[in-house]
C-alpha cells in the first residue's frame, strides 16, 4: 500500500506548476478521483493484496464453483486493472 506520505511526495512531483502543470490540470483531464485511484489503473494491484481484500468473503459461506470462479474473474481484473470503473 502507498503511505499518504508517499502521495504527497508523489503529488510534488507530479505537479511542479511548470512544466508537469499543476493538480487543477490533472484533474481537468483524468476528473477528481484520488491521485491513488489513478496509480492503481495504471500498474494494476498486487495480487496478494486482492486475494487478502475477498478472502473472509471466500471462506464465509459456502459459494458454488461458478461463484468462486467469478471471484476469481474479479481478483484477476484487480490485479491487471487496479480498479473497476463504475
Amino acid at each position: 500500500p502507498i503511505t499518504h506520505t508517499e502521495l504527497e511526495i508523489l503529488e510534488n512531483l507530479l505537479f511542479d506548476g511548470k512544466e508537469r502543470g499543476t493538480k487543477s490540470d490533472f484533474q481537468k483531464i483524468y476528473g477528481d478521483k484520488p491521485l491513488g485511484y489513478f496509480i492503481r489503473s495504471i500498474v494494476g494491484m498486487d495480487r496478494n493484496a486482492a486475494d487478502e481484500a475477498f478472502a473472509d468473503f471466500l471462506h464465509s459461506g459456502n459459494l458454488s464453483a461458478n461463484q468462486n470462479q467469478f471471484i476469481s474473474l474479479i481478483i484477476d481484473f484487480l490485479t491487471k486493472n487496479g480498479v473497476v470503473n463504475a
